[in-house]
C-alpha cells in the first residue's frame, strides 16, 4: 500500500509529460522516416502517412491529443470564468482534440478544418481568462500562437509561400506546445499557491 506522503502527479504534469513524450516520438520516427525526414519541406501529417514508422507516429498523435485535450480540460476548471465559459472552453477544446486524431486517415483535411473551427470558442475563452487573470505573458504568446495560425491558414488556402508552410507549420507546432507547456506550469503553480 502507498503511503499517504507519496504524491502524484498532476493532470497538468501529465498533459507536459504528454508533450514530452509526442516530441521525443516524433523526434525518433523522423529519424526512422524512409529516406530520410526533410524538416523544412515536409510536413508533420507526412510521417503519419509512412508506413514504416505509421504506427509509432500516431501512437504519438494520439498521445498528444489527449495531452491538449487534458490540458483544456484543466484549465477550464482552473480559470474558467463563468459555468458556461468552463463548459464551452472544456467541450470546444476536447471535441476539437478527438477530431485532430483523425487526420491520419484519408479525411485529413477535413478533420484539420473541422477541429480547428471547433477549437476556436475554446481558445476564445482561454483568451477571456487570461486577460481576465492578468496572466499577461501568456496572453501575449497565445496571441503570438493565433497570428502563427493564421498566417499557416492563408498560406494554405492562398498558397502564396507555400513552400515555406512546412517550416511555418513546424515553428506553429513547437511555439503552440511550449505555450502549452508554460500555460500548464502556470496552472500547477497555482495549485501550490493556494
Amino acid at each position: 500500500m502507498l503511503g499517504n506522503n507519496k504524491k502524484q502527479l498532476s493532470v497538468e504534469s501529465i498533459s507536459n509529460l504528454g508533450i514530452l513524450i509526442f516530441v521525443l516520438v516524433y523526434l525518433a520516427a523522423a529519424q526512422l522516416y524512409p529516406s530520410g525526414f526533410i524538416w523544412t519541406k515536409q510536413y508533420w501529417c507526412d510521417i503519419l502517412n509512412a508506413q514504416q514508422v505509421r504506427f509509432l507516429a500516431i501512437t504519438g498523435h494520439f498521445v498528444l491529443c489527449l495531452s491538449l485535450a487534458l490540458f483544456f480540460y484543466r484549465f477550464a476548471q482552473n480559470l474558467g470564468s463563468t459555468i458556461q465559459w468552463t463548459s464551452i472552453i472544456q467541450n470546444s477544446g476536447i471535441l476539437s482534440m478527438v477530431s485532430a486524431f483523425f487526420i491520419f486517415t484519408q479525411y485529413h483535411d477535413f478533420f484539420i478544418s473541422f477541429s480547428s473551427v471547433i477549437a476556436l470558442p475554446a481558445l476564445l475563452g482561454i483568451g477571456l481568462a487570461l486577460r481576465q487573470n492578468q496572466v499577461k505573458h501568456l496572453l501575449n504568446m497565445g496571441y503570438l500562437c493565433v497570428i502563427l495560425f493564421v498566417v499557416n491558414n492563408v498560406v494554405y488556402y492562398s498558397e502564396f509561400g507555400i513552400n515555406y508552410l512546412p517550416l511555418i507549420q513546424k515553428v506553429t507546432f513547437v511555439i503552440t506546445l511550449i505555450w502549452v507547456f508554460m500555460a500548464n506550469r502556470y496552472l500547477i503553480s497555482l495549485k501550490k499557491q493556494s
